[in-house]
This record gives structure tokens, sequence and C-alpha cells, in this order.
């Protein structure tokens, strides 16, 4: 990976781990100015030093020097909040997907809230299967753990929008690009739950899930595939497309309906016979 890229990569990594700049830079005694502007790509850093900044963002150090594509490594669970995108419909899957891009296989849990809490959003409007937080596995064996940063002037967890568009197009990219992926769902206890929502969850929490997971069956078809890439891509609004297969239909149903009706010279004819 170049430099420049190499910046971004750190830079993501950084802010969904909720590190500080200073923070690694105190660790690796360097100034703060000069992750900043390795981070910005004003500057650069010795190979040692970014040798130095990789384990302490889990950052595989073989990813750095180019010996694998998995850039990721840690014995420990990698926990990230998802950053939020500007128009706040749901928050910014790019982690995920750079994970799918990196492995052959991979298999993802949706977390979902304990019965109290969905109850509570349900009354609140709320969808999505209430999932609060997405656990990976990725094809070296890290584990990862997705939230939403919490706001504390929220006063109830937040839920993460979007999961199932992300199922939806995962699929669809993995299905493109020959991987496997695979995707499960547990209902959290309230232990679990509040080892999550304060962060202090540990990979031992975690790994047991993926150990009885169940593999999702519902496989995409190469046409499904395309199909959904192409929606996107042309930002087709998908109601509108479901109301035309519905139109569609109907338009076929009452051809079909007429096809099969008798002529009606054939109905008089039967009535004269009966009369």
């Amino acid at each position: 990976m170049d430099v420049k890229n190499l910046a971004i990569l750190f830079s993501a990594t950084r802010k969904s781990l909720g590190i500080t700049q200073a923070e690694i830079a105190n660790q690796i005694e360097v100034d703060r100015s000069s992750i900043a502007q390795f981070e910005r790509g004003h500057a650069a850093l010795s190979t040692e030093t970014i040798l130095r900044i990789a384990p302490l963002l889990s950052i595989n150090p073989d990813f750095v020097t180019g010996k694998t594509s998995n850039p990721f490594l840690s014995d420990e669970i990698i926990k990230m909040f998802l950053p939020e995108k500007m128009d706040m419909t749901w928050p910014d899957f790019s982690m995920i997907y750079l994970l799918l891009d990196s492995n052959k296989r991979i298999d993802f849990f949706y977390l979902l809230m304990p019965p109290v809490f969905g109850t509570k959003l349900a009354r609140l409007g709320y969808g999505e299967g209430y999932v609060y937080a997405v656990a990976v596995r990725d094809g070296d064996g890290n584990y990862f753990l997705f939230r939403t940063r919490p706001r504390p002037a929220i006063r109830r967890p937040g839920h993460i929008a979007g999961t199932q568009e992300l199922q939806t197009e995962i699929k669809a990219k993995a299905l493109q690009a020959g991987k496997r992926v695979s995707f499960s769902v547990h209902n959290l206890d309230e232990a679990l739950f509040e080892r999550i929502r304060d962060w202090t969850v540990e990979r031992s929490d975690i790994e047991p899930l993926f150990s009885v997971a169940v593999e999702s069956h519902i496989e995409l078809t190469a046409d499904e595939a395309k199909l959904i890439l192409t929606i996107r891509d042309r930002h087709i609004d998908a109601a509108e497309l479901f109301n035309m297969f519905d139109l569609t239909k109907k338009v076929s149903d009452q051809a079909a309906s007429r096809e099969t009706r008798p002529p009606r010279a054939a109905i008089d004819k039967d009535k004269r016979k009966t009369h």
C-alpha cells in the first residue's frame, strides 16, 4: 500500500478505535504534530516509526511491508465505533467493507438488543431488528466488534440503522468477487449487552458465538446481485420498482384471464341450448 493510502487507513482506524493522536504520540515518543501531518498526507514517517504505530492500532506490520493483504492483526477483540455519515441516515460502514475486500472468508453476527430495550425502541418507531452491535470474524481469525458511538444527550441505547441494506450489499459484492460470507443473529442477554454498552467486552465474550453460528442459506444468483448493484448505482427508488412489478403482474394476470375466458359467441350458444 502506498504512503497516502496507508495514512488514510491509520487515521480512519485510529478514529474508529477512539484513540487520539496525542495518545499515539506519547506511546512512541514523537510529537503529536508529526502524527497529524502524516495522517493528512503532508509529511512522511519512517518505516520504523510506522511499524511502531501499527500494533497500537491493531494493524498488521506485515501489511505495512506488503507481505499480507489483511490490514489487521490482534489477539484481542478489535472494538471500533462506526462513524456517522453526513446525512445521518445510517453509519459509515467503510471499515466493514474494507474487511470484506481484504478477506476471502468473513463471518458476521448481528447482536440484537435485549427485549426490554427493543420494546422501548419499537414504541419510538425504530425498526431494523434493533441491531445493537455487529461482531465480525475475518479469514485470519481476528475478531471485531462494531457499534455506534454513544450519545450522552440521548437517554437510550443506540441501535445500528441500515443493517439490512448492509447485509444485502455485502452478499452481492461477495458473490461477484467469489468470496464466502455468512450472517447469523444472536439475542443479547442483559449481561453481555451491558459489557458491550460499557465497552468492556472481551474476545472471550464474542468468540464462542461463532462456534455455534448457523450460516444463512439464502444465496443471491449472479443476476440478482447484478440487479441490486444496478439499482444502487443508478439511484433507482426500490419502492417505485416494486410498484412497477405489481402493476406488471396485474396486467399479466388480466391478460391471462382474458385468454382462458370462453368467447362471447360460445357463451351465448350455450345459453340458447339450456333454453
